[in-house]
């Protein structure tokens, strides 16, 4: 099929009221250049997952790291703000949250359930530098000998260590990732690894979009006697 038959095909699938806004949508959503550059993404192949060029390769480098570290500050925010969890061995939850300085986690009792506690309000405080390990739901037992759901610890020089528990798999997933984060490594959790991808493909069809911005015909005017003509 040809530019023009294209054109013309898309712009009758409208079902435009009349001639005048079946050529405005041939100018204008519809023009020459815009379906040219349409058929370069098509080929391009947006999700670009088996494309070979090495634009889009080189393209899609630089653009993992860049959403890399929008969500590895997006962990380290969660956890600035803290959240609720619960502690083995005590009563009630606790609060816990990472100073601004990202360099303490501070936590405590917390008993109301409508404010997000001060840093000051939370007496313990583990220093980042200390923690040495962070297992996993996996690698702990509940007392019956269970695995742990939604738990981690954090384990510290001179054999200290604090069990956590999350109420959701999610928000454990978040701790962990951005406990990892604090001691420099990367976040591998599956919802990390689902946020890079649905990420990344959101960047690279925007940018690749950027890259074929179509030059539209001046449109055409209702008042245009000679639109009438030429159909």
């Amino acid at each position: 099929m040809s530019v023009v038959e294209e054109q013309i095909q898309e712009a009758l699938a409208l079902k435009p009221s009349s001639l005048d806004s079946f050529w405005q949508q041939v100018q204008t959503r519809f023009a020459y250049t815009h379906i040219k550059e349409l058929r370069k993404l098509r080929r391009l192949s947006l999700d670009d997952s088996n494309s070979k060029s090495q634009s889009v390769i080189d393209l899609k480098q630089q653009l993992h790291l860049e959403v890399m570290e929008l969500i590895k500050q997006q962990r380290l925010n969660f956890m600035v703000k803290g959240s609720k969890l619960q502690k083995k061995k005590t009563k009630g939850p606790l609060y816990i949250r990472l100073s601004r300085n990202h360099k303490v986690l501070h936590y405590g009792n917390y008993r109301d359930s409508n404010s997000i506690p001060s840093m000051d309000s939370l007496k313990e405080k583990i220093r980042v530098e200390e923690i040495i390990s962070l297992p996993t739901g996996k690698h702990l037992t509940t007392g019956r000998g269970g695995a742990a759901k939604n738990s981690f610890s954090v384990e510290t020089q001179n054999n200290g260590k604090l069990d956590f528990s999350a109420e959701t798999l999610e928000e454990m997933e978040m701790w962990i990732d951005g406990l990892n984060i604090l001691l420099g490594k990367e976040p591998t959790s599956t919802q990390a690894k689902s946020d890079l991808e649905n990420l990344l493909s959101i960047e690279m069809s925007i940018r690749l979009l950027d890259t074929c911005q179509p030059d539209f015909y001046t449109p055409r005017t209702s008042t245009d006697t000679t639109t009438s003509t030429r159909l």
